[in-house]
């Protein structure tokens, strides 16, 4: 638990990070807290060792000497794409018993007003709004929705015939309800964006995609 105290430099750092994009020099925190630069080494040293900030050592001091700096583990900077891509997953994962027990407007209208722009996260939405949709046109359309992703020879080719599938029996057999344009519109570009995605992001959108429609199912 931190202090009132570790709070006030906790945000000022993360404050000072997002403005320049530069870990922050504990100098630099001392004048914005008003200071000294050993009170704000220790009181950054502290955050470090709960796990809220870590070190970096900088050359630019000069030949041979180090700078210390300090970033919020929490920045974007310390989040590589698998990072993102675990924490959405799990998000999404942990919203599904709630979006299917929804009407399934809501839900769509949900998902959609929150679609990252980001081409792999985007998909996991897309996927999982198709799913929604999907599911409220009954166990029979998700049948047919298991045999497509069976008969892929790849991840890519699989979530292809899935969406390819979910598409045609979304417009065959779906009310013409408002949410289905928007819908249609991003389960198309996610198949635009399967043939920008990496291998292992195809893999990563596939098994998301399983372990969604065996909860589902």
């Amino acid at each position: 638990m931190l202090t009132k105290r570790q709070v006030e430099f906790l945000n000022k750092v993360r404050d000072i990070f997002q403005k320049t994009g530069h870990p922050v020099h504990y100098i630099d925190l001392a004048q914005e807290m008003g200071v000294s630069k050993w009170t704000a080494y220790d009181v950054l040293s502290e955050l470090e060792r709960k796990g809220f900030v870590r070190r970096e050592y900088s050359l630019k001091g000069g030949v041979g000497r180090s700078q210390v700096l300090f970033l919020p583990v929490d920045s974007p900077r310390e989040m590589g794409p698998l990072s993102r891509w675990k924490r959405v997953k799990e998000g999404l994962l942990a919203q599904v018993a709630n979006l299917f027990s929804q009407d399934p407007d809501r839900a769509l209208a949900d998902l959609l007003k929150e679609m990252p722009k980001d081409p792999l996260l985007g998909s996991a939405y897309a996927l999982l709004a198709l799913l929604t949709f999907l599911r409220s046109l009954g166990q029979e359309v998700l049948e047919k929705i298991k045999r497509a992703i069976i008969r892929g020879s790849c991840p890519e080719k699989k979530l292809f015939l899935v969406t390819g599938t979910g598409l045609g029996l979304a417009a065959q057999m779906g009310p013409q309800g408002i949410a289905l344009t928007p819908l249609f519109s991003h389960v198309q570009r996610l198949q635009d964006n399967l043939e920008r995605l990496s291998g292992e992001e195809h893999r990563l959108l596939h098994d998301f995609f399983l372990e969604v429609l065996e909860r589902v199912s």
